[in-house]
């Protein structure tokens, strides 16, 4: 009887052993595939890369960017491998955020962590800008200062919020040196902006987030190290496959042209005086072209007259008119007189012709004729 009951105290205790090493392996192995974040999120700064990574993920993932329960934007969906290199909106307020990390298999895993604002850690990224105040105001010159870059690089101007992020204006490419005298437009629109320089190895780099002062204000805004504005979440999705870039770069309003020192055109304006100088430049120039072809219409009407002149027997023998030294004959009809328009010699010798005047002497009627 003891026998048995030792018998039985031995299975049944092989059993219990048994079954707490299958719990235990069970146990272990489910701790093993549970989904969690790996590493730390600290030092993650707006429009800086940073691979966040994690473990124990079945199938594909979703990251989601949190603030408190709102959702900021949703950063990547379907990422097969177990990480992702992550840039977050330049614009995102600096602050307290939660990382969400979902599954397939429906397993959550979430990390808070506190977001640096875009150029406050320099040594997230080799390229980064070396001002420390963006004090700018529209149609004034700023020089623009970075280290880091290699080849050459490239500056623009951007505009968004912590889920949106746009190209106002490409400012110069192909940069060899290592800052720009920029003169942004005078009639760039105040409101908040930030810098991005590329370079030729593809890094990148974002200035902090400066308000852009009006042309003319006079008193251009210190730099800011964070956005007051509380963004409206619209999440935004995209294929994760282990990198993500939150930095569209859509131009909105780009211009055709870059200069080097200066992005803003300027066209001269005549003042009062040189309109006045060129009208009367104008009116004297009219003068002296009606003047000279008055001359040579009075040239012409001379070289005219002599050539009438040179012929004017023929012309009275075909019964023309020819203008004479004082006067000017036109011949009657049959060959009968004439009219003279000017000179009394013409007129005394036409009307001797005509048989009057001294023709009477001839026929014993004057004074001095033949009785």
């Amino acid at each position: 009887m003891l026998k048995a009951e030792f018998l039985g105290m031995r299975l049944f205790g092989r059993k219990e052993l048994v079954l707490q090493l299958c719990v235990a392996a069970f146990g272990v192995r489910g701790a093993a595939a549970a989904l969690a974040f790996t590493g730390s999120l600290d030092g993650l700064t707006a429009g800086a890369p940073f691979d966040v990574k994690w473990s124990g993920a079945i199938g594909t993932s979703t990251l989601t960017l949190l603030s408190g329960s709102t959702v900021v934007n949703k950063i990547a969906f379907g990422i097969s491998d177990q990480h992702l290199l992550w840039s977050p909106y330049a614009f995102t307020p600096a602050g307290s955020y939660i990382l969400q990390l979902g599954d397939t298999s429906g397993q959550t895993a979430t990390s808070k962590f506190t977001m640096l604002a875009a150029g406050t850690n320099p040594s997230s990224t080799a390229l980064h800008f070396t001002n420390t105040e963006f004090d700018i105001t529209a149609g004034a010159p700023f020089n623009v200062t970075w280290t880091g870059a290699q080849g050459t690089t490239s500056l623009s101007l951007q505009q968004g919020d912590a889920n949106s992020i746009k190209t106002a204006d490409v400012i110069l490419s192909s940069i060899t040196d290592d800052f720009v005298v920029w003169t942004p437009y005078a009639t760039t629109e105040p409101g908040s902006y930030i810098l991005r320089l590329d370079d030729s190895s593809n890094d990148f780099a974002y200035s902090l987030v400066f308000n852009m002062q009006a042309e003319g204000s006079g008193s251009p805004s210190t730099s800011t190290s964070s956005s007051t504005s509380t963004p409206t979440p619209t999440p935004t999705n995209s294929a994760g496959t282990g990198t993500s870039t939150n930095t569209s770069t859509t131009p909105i309003n780009a211009p055709s042209q870059s200069n080097a020192q200066n992005n803003q055109t300027t066209s001269p304006i005549p003042n009062l005086g040189a309109k006045a100088g060129i009208g009367i430049a104008c009116s004297l120039a009219i003068i002296f072209l009606l003047t000279t072809l008055y001359l040579l219409y009075r040239q012409w009407r001379q070289k005219r007259d002599v050539v009438e002149l040179s012929g004017t027997s023929s012309a009275g023998s075909l019964g023309f008119g020819h203008r004479g030294v004082n006067g000017y004959f036109t011949p009657g009809e049959n060959g009968n007189g004439g009219v003279v328009e000017k000179g009394s010699t013409e007129r005394e010798n036409i009307a001797e012709m005509r048989g009057e005047g001294r023709v009477e002497e001839l026929d014993g009627y004057g004074g001095r004729g033949v009785v």
